[in-house]
């Protein structure tokens, strides 16, 4: 097992350099690795502005890269700390003390470097058996076992030499991420390795707004990129994609995608495997919502059972012109319905609002006029009134 042989190199190393350094600079550095385990969180968010200068600006590595950089700074200053201290003390004993005493003091404290040297390497240890699970929680949601890079390998392996041995139960209190981490990746290895979740994806309440950003667009409607997709590539490819690298490295969009989701990775998880959110799911409105004309026309049968063919013949001109209608309605009560004409699409911004029950007042700005088209929901299916007309709109 990967880990327990790092384990045991580590014991075996750090118990010889606790020997050879001594008690005084080993046990300094054993309290330096505890303070640094308990500051480096807390003082890597205020090296986030220091490390935005020399060029580390996306949050998801600020995050990790912060931290990391304030537990070797804490580090080192109790290593320097140590090394000073030592030899003061070294000093003392063999100018101001006698021979006896000095080689009582060298002897001790060799020997009880020994055992301070261990204790090292056991906080070593669960250093990096917090570093491979954190990693290892994204990599192995993110693998695909035929293509995986070495590293990914390596880190999915040490990841389950932790779940073996159950050493990720004696590390579980010492782990830093929150439980937002662990539902933010469990949503990007259902999407990475789900593509027909796109859709969804893109009809969660909260990120309705940011669906309708060009790159995302560019994205869906990409053929090419789809069917490389579907084709199970690694994530390593994924991410080099010249369509998923630009998405990656934007930052002002991942603080956009987690400011519309208010940290909440917990309910769009469950939205994306069942379709429902616990959180949104009472507005039943809020969504996006596409013309069914096969729908529109029996409804319009229905409603009317005697109607004429003149009647019917308008309806399907007028169907046909409208096929790709679509309407979203957004968690702040603004709503969008595009209605293409003969030679454009017509868009029209304006509000919804519920008036009891499943009935809603759709309120348009149409040229310099208002316009209100009544709304009524019939279980998954919205039906919205215009001009004498009746569109019946599915999720």
């Amino acid at each position: 097992m990967i880990l327990w042989i790092i384990a045991l190199l580590l014991l075996g190393l750090l118990g010889m350099v606790g020997y050879y350094q001594g008690a005084v600079r080993t046990g300094l550095s054993s309290v330096g690795l505890i303070v640094a385990g308990l500051l480096a969180v807390p003082l890597g968010t205020v090296l986030s502005p220091i490390l935005k200068l020399v060029g580390v600006k996306h949050p998801v590595w600020l995050a990790f890269i912060g931290p990391f950089v304030a537990y070797l700074v804490i580090l080192a200053i109790f290593k320097s700390v140590g090394f000073v201290v030592h030899k003061k003390v070294e000093g003392h004993y063999k100018y101001h003390n006698s021979d006896t005493l000095r080689l009582m003091f060298e002897h001790l404290n060799q020997r009880l470097g020994i055992p301070l040297g261990l204790l090292n390497a056991t906080i070593y240890t669960f250093l990096i058996g917090v570093l491979f699970y954190i990693l290892g929680y994204f990599t192995v949601q993110a693998s695909t076992p035929d293509k995986d890079t070495f590293t990914m390998k390596l880190v999915n392996r040490v990841n389950e030499d932790l779940k073996a041995s159950r050493f990720d139960k004696a590390i579980a209190p010492f782990l830093f991420t929150k439980e937002r981490y662990y539902d933010a990746v469990d949503v990007l290895g259902d999407i990475f390795h789900n593509p027909v979740l796109q859709n969804r994806l893109a009809s969660y309440p909260p990120l309705l707004p940011i669906a309708d950003r060009s790159e995302f667009k560019d994205v869906g409607n990409d053929v090419k990129f789809q069917a490389f997709w579907l084709g199970g590539p690694s994530f390593n490819e994924f991410k080099s994609h010249p369509k998923v690298a630009p998405l990656l490295d934007n930052g002002e969009l991942y603080t956009s995608v987690r400011a519309a989701l208010n940290n909440d990775f917990k309910d769009l998880k469950i939205y994306l495997e069942t379709g429902k959110s616990d959180k949104y799911g009472d507005e039943k409105i809020v969504g996006r919502w596409d013309l069914d004309p096969a729908a529109s026309m029996a409804h319009a049968r229905k409603v009317k059972p005697n109607i004429t063919t003149v009647e019917l013949r308008w309806l399907r001109r007028s169907l046909n012109v409208l096929n790709n209608a679509n309407f979203v309605a957004f968690l702040d009560n603004k709503a969008r319905l595009k209605l293409p004409t003969t030679n454009s699409v017509q868009t029209l911004q304006g509000t919804w609002k519920s008036t009891g029950g499943s009935s809603y007042v759709l309120s348009f700005t149409e040229g310099k006029r208002q316009a209100e088209f009544p709304a009524t929901l019939e279980g998954n299916r919205l039906a919205i009134s215009k001009d004498n007309l009746t569109l019946i709109f599915d999720k």
